[in-house]
């Protein structure tokens, strides 16, 4: 009776209260328990067990000095010895430190603690002889001494050592049995609590739910009995709880049901005032009753709708469906069914319809209310809607929608999903910021900031888009704010730009290139008129001297004339065939194979056999080097222009060497040929690929060997540089190769 005079909130705030305060107690005793079981464990790691370390380690250490004192004895010299002791010295303060550890955790008597000082102590002397005798020569008398006195002493200290570790032990014992006593007792006793807890919780559970339930019990069935009608006033709860004054609040209100009555008149007047059409019909489906917008929106007067079949009206003269049907039967009403009107003069109207069942004084169904709402104009925007979102998501650009607030995605077209990889669901709940790797949150704030202050109309950009998979193209963006409905958001125009990026990319490069050919032509074009014309200099000078020498019949000038002028005529032949040579590639390639950079190597190696041999040269080719795709004849020719070269500038060099080898770089193979030769400087490393430029004008050669080679290596689309500290630090001629394909695939 207690119970049910105070409120339900009362009532549960009891009980909590006492299942806390339970709760409680059994909480505070186990942590109890638990801070005497921590100290028991940190007293056994703090003391025993600190101790028994302390003891391991000094045995360790011991054993590791007596060992060393061996290694004096068999010390071939002092330098040895020294080292050594220095080694022992380290140990013993490491022995010493261990010890202070013991003084200060130890728990006994300190005599045991004290005898195993002592005898480390008298360590010392056996020490010290051992060392005077082998610096004096007595190595046997040294090693007699370590052998007895020395492993004696040894293990006694081992003995002392021992009986500290089995004193340790058994302190650890003693603290690990006080601990595994006080878990026992409290495991005990916190069950014995818990069972009490729970036993009282469940009671005081019971007692609470009943004093509750009950009254709501009565209460249910009182309204269950009042449902059917208003045959009598429930009778009220007597108590003074919430359910009571909900009792009391039930009366009232059923005592105000019975009093109010709706007349028939005061009905229709509302009816007629409604703006959307309402009918009502009887359980056969005839109209019963009409207000004024239905007769309005269909044409007819109420005489002629009233009495008639109401599918009579419909469209496809279907009133109900079966889903409607099993609404009306099981739920008594059905909401939003789209149905189609006929008016008077023919006019199909599209309304919104819903119905649901009236009940008589009886409690059984009676005529059926019906109400429809004139959607014509949404249905003609639904339509215009639904086109032009066909549109847009069938347009090949793309189409972002973003919540102007959370800037979270609303809408997304086809276009856009196909290209940026995501499904709708995921691009709700992305932002732009999670595609556009170039923006921050707060920086994509900022761009948008002059469109949300309404200091522009439209925002219109160029930035990057990162894909599902991670890779990323460029975009054209127009960005603009709208509503939609009560909302703002930002429709955003997007271009994919990746084509025409390319085009501007190649046009660039297009032209870069161009004006580097022309450059190219101009210095090529001044360097061939100037070098072929110095032997035609040449010729043309010695044909006069030959005409005087033949004049005088000076035998001996004559053939000097004709040998130097063989000779002009051969070094424009080979710079004429240089030149050929040059202009062919690029233009007459051999099929690509693959091909072993290491056979290449070797072939290569052999066509300049000749100067290696005369330079007696070591050619090392690295072993298992990868395998390119690539014209292997001019692979060859350039390997041999490399070689070549290099053998050629070695300079005073006794043991001139050639090294042919590969290395990883920024994810593609680095193939050099490295020289110990004469090197480059740095101001010299661009200058040596130009056309007929050499560093030695008297050296042998035109000066065209490194230019064919840079221009085989550009057009396997790679690039090729000279890596040199300087004079006498040698030079290394690295370059790679275009991007390979596939193995299988190129094979195919």
């Amino acid at each position: 009776m207690l119970l049910r005079n105070l409120k339900i909130g009362y009532r549960l705030g009891i009980c909590f209260t006492l299942i806390l305060a339970s709760l409680t107690i059994v909480t505070f005793y186990g942590l109890e328990k638990m801070e005497f079981i921590s100290n028991s464990t940190t007293r056994m790691y703090k003391h025993p067990l600190a101790v028994n370390k302390a003891v391991l380690r000094i045995t360790t250490d011991i054993i590791k000095i007596h060992r060393a004192m061996k290694d004096v004895v068999l010390a071939s010299n002092i330098d040895e010895i020294k080292t050594t002791l220095t080694e022992v010295g380290k140990l013993e303060k490491e022995v010493y430190d261990n010890f202070m550890i013991i003084d200060e955790r130890f728990l006994g008597e300190k005599t045991l603690h004290k005898k195993a000082l002592t005898l480390f102590y008298t360590w010392g002397p056996i020490r010290d002889e051992v060392v005077a005798l082998m610096r004096s020569g007595e190595d046997q008398k040294a090693a007699f001494i370590t052998k007895t006195k020395g492993a004696n002493h040894v293990a006694r200290l081992e003995d002392a050592m021992k009986a500290l570790a089995d004193f340790a032990d058994g302190k650890a014992t003693e603290f690990y049995r006080d601990s595994l006593n006080a878990e026992n007792h409290a495991i005990k006793l916190m069950s014995i609590l818990m069972i009490i807890t729970i036993v009282s919780v469940l009671i005081l559970a019971v007692l609470s739910t009943l004093s509750i339930t009950r009254p709501l019990i009565s209460l249910k069935d009182s309204m269950l009995n009042y449902k059917g009608g208003i045959p009598e006033i429930p009778a009220q709860i007597e108590s003074r709880d919430e359910i009571g004054r909900l009792s009391e609040s039930f009366t009232k209100m059923a005592e105000e049901i019975k009093r109010t009555t709706v007349s028939k008149d005061y009905m229709e007047n509302i009816l007629a005032g409604m703006h959307d059409t309402l009918a009502v019909i009887s359980p056969e489906f005839e109209v019963v009753m009409v207000n004024r917008p239905f007769c309005e929106l269909l044409g007819y007067e109420k005489d002629e709708i009233t009495g008639k079949p109401f599918k009579n009206f419909l469209l496809n003269k279907e009133l109900f469906t079966e889903t409607e049907l099993t609404g009306l039967n099981e739920n008594g009403y059905f909401y939003n069914a789209e149905k189609v009107y006929t008016a008077k003069n023919g006019e199909q109207i599209a309304a919104l319809f819903s119905a649901s069942l009236m009940k008589n004084n009886s409690g059984k169904d009676s005529d059926i209310i019906c109400a429809a709402k004139d959607i014509r104009k949404y249905k003609k925007a639904e339509k215009m809607t639904q086109h032009l979102g066909r549109i847009i998501d069938g347009s090949l650009n793309e189409v972002y929608v973003f919540d102007s607030v959370t800037k979270r995605f609303i809408t997304v077209n086809k276009g856009a999903r196909h290209n940026i990889g995501y499904s709708m669901d995921e691009l709700r709940r992305l932002t732009p910021v999670d595609i556009k790797p170039a923006f921050t949150v707060d920086s994509f704030e900022e761009l948008v900031q002059p469109l949300t202050a309404g200091e522009r109309d439209m925002l219109h950009f160029e930035t990057i888009h990162k894909r599902k998979d991670g890779s990323t193209y460029p975009v054209d963006i127009y960005l603009q704010l709208s509503d939609l409905g009560d909302k703002k958001a930002f429709v955003a125009i997007i271009l994919d730009i990746t084509t025409r990026k390319q085009y501007e990319n190649e046009r660039d490069n297009f032209i870069n290139e161009l004006e580097s050919k022309n450059a190219e032509l101009e210095r090529f074009t001044y360097t061939v008129s100037h070098d072929l014309k110095s032997p035609l200099v040449t010729v043309k000078g010695f044909i006069g001297f030959l005409e005087k020498d033949i004049q005088k019949g000076d035998t001996e000038h004559v053939n000097d004339d004709i040998a130097r002028i063989g000779s002009a005529v051969k070094k424009m032949e080979a710079l004429l065939n240089e030149l050929l040579e040059l202009s062919r590639i690029g233009r007459l390639v051999n099929p690509p194979e693959w091909a072993s950079l290491e056979e290449t190597a070797t072939e290569a190696s052999k066509l300049v056999a000749g100067h290696i041999d005369k330079r007696d040269a070591t050619i090392n080719i690295a072993p298992g080097m990868p395998s390119v795709f690539a014209d292997k004849q001019r692979l060859v020719e350039t390997l041999q222009n490399l070689i070549e070269n290099a053998i050629k500038y070695m300079g005073d060099q006794k043991n001139p060497r050639v090294e042919i080898g590969c290395r990883k770089g920024c994810g593609e193979n680095i193939f050099f040929v490295r020289d110990n030769g004469i090197g480059i400087e740095p101001e010299y490393h661009d200058k040596i690929f130009k056309l007929f430029e050499k560093l030695d004008p008297k050296s042998d050669g035109t000066g065209i060997g490194l230019a064919i080679v840079k221009r085989i290596i550009e057009t396997h689309k790679g690039k090729i540089w000279v890596e040199s500290e300087g004079c006498g630090k040698g030079s290394a001629f690295c370059f790679t190769i275009g991007q390979q394909p596939d193995k299988v695939a190129a094979n195919s």
